[in-house]
């Protein structure tokens, strides 16, 4: 090889590694740093019960399914038809497809079964992914390594404005945020508390309990329909028409529950009452339970009640949120939970995006965009050397 064919081949080089560089910290240059909330257990004179309104009608959903998608390079074994046609067959009325960064076409579904335009948002190192669901368009604001939770929280922020509902997936996967850190998240309306991985309920009390109103989701993330992750979880949303608009407005209060399944079956129970008696909530299933378990701050177990269609617990004071587990032999249905507050106020309307701290954001960019100078001066220093 002579030394012209050589230095040509090293100028290649070394110019796509400083794109590629470059194209690592260009997201970093609209870097922002939020004032810390000082994140409060919910108060107040009221409790919302998110299941004030039980209608007659359920349908049946799961929000986190792929197919092929992107060339095979995101691990989708089946077509998109197969995959909505195989939860159709299961009794899916909302099978959601949520590929990468790709809204599935409403030409894929049939006219039978509910539309919902959703992603799965996220390619960075550390698995930080959330479901757009009700998705207007796809967006592509994302940090490579999320060092901060102040990055989650403004990627969060933008999906806002690309979709009705946001939903942390997956939690703890690749250990990306720890439970400590999920108060200092801020935005989700969702956690997919209930995955692959199990029910990360440890990583949804500790937000419960600084006050966050994140209701619960149970999805597959399926990406092969013979493998053992299809058909094991999904969601019962209370609605009074089978529309998209409907399945959002009740996720958005709360009005659903999730399901996990140990083996594939599961008991169709239903939930008949959940309802405040004077200081006592009170829950009624149409079919016994083997125990229900009411779960409240930090994740407390604070009462439970065995082989029963109904459970009862005393609210106290000093209780913040309580929620409910019913046990059953194949499955466990996790309702959400009802929480204090004004009684004027819904939780999910009183959530706003925290203050920006002004000085540690324009530092931040500064910096970055400090190294992204240093980048391509060290890249015209090497292309000068190797003329």
């Amino acid at each position: 090889m002579n030394r012209t064919l050589r230095r040509g081949l090293m100028k290649t080089f070394c110019t796509i590694l400083t794109i590629l560089c470059l194209l690592l910290i260009a997201p970093y240059l609209r870097y922002t740093s939020y004032i810390p909330e000082d994140n409060k257990p919910f108060t107040g004179s009221h409790w919302y019960n998110p299941y004030s309104d039980i209608s007659d009608s359920l349908l049946r959903a799961n929000f986190h399914a792929h197919s092929r998608s992107w060339g095979g390079l995101t691990w989708g074994k089946n077509s998109a038809e197969e995959v909505i046609e195989a939860y159709q067959a299961q009794g899916y009325q909302i099978p959601v497809l949520s590929n990468y960064h790709r809204i599935a076409d409403s030409s894929l579904y049939e006219e039978s079964v509910v539309y919902i335009p959703a992603y799965e948002h996220g390619f960075n190192l550390k698995k930080i992914h959330c479901l757009c669901i009700g998705a207007h368009e796809t967006s592509f604001v994302e940090y490579p390594l999320h060092f901060s939770t102040n990055l989650t929280t403004h990627v969060i922020y933008n999906l806002r404005r690309h979709c009705d509902l946001v939903a942390l997936a997956h939690p703890g996967a690749r250990r990306a945020h720890e439970p400590d850190e999920m108060p200092a998240l801020h935005g989700m309306q969702l956690m997919e508390v209930a995955n692959t991985q199990g029910a990360r309920t440890l990583y949804w009390d500790t937000m419960l309990s600084s006050g966050q109103p994140v209701w619960f989701l149970a999805n597959d993330d399926s990406h092969d329909l013979n493998g053992s992750e299809a058909f094991m979880r999904w969601n019962m949303i209370y609605v009074n028409s089978p529309t998209a608009s409907e399945a959002l407005a009740s996720l958005k209060r709360g009005n659903h529950y999730g399901v996990s399944s140990y083996d594939g079956e599961c008991e169709d129970n239903r939930l008949t009452e959940f309802e405040f008696h004077r200081d006592t909530l009170w829950i009624t299933l149409r079919d016994m339970f083997n125990r229900l378990d009411f779960i409240g701050q930090d994740g407390v177990q604070l009462h439970s009640v065995s082989r029963n269609t109904t459970g009862w617990y005393l609210l106290r004071e000093t209780d913040t949120y309580v929620r409910a587990e019913v046990h059953h032999d194949h499955c466990v249905m996790y309702l959400n939970p009802v929480v204090r507050y004004d009684g004027v106020t819904l939780p999910q309307e009183g959530m706003s995006a925290p203050g920006q701290n002004e000085v540690k954001t324009w530092v931040g960019r500064l910096l970055f965009l400090l190294l992204f100078g240093i980048v391509i001066i060290c890249w015209r220093r090497v292309m000068r050397r190797l003329t």
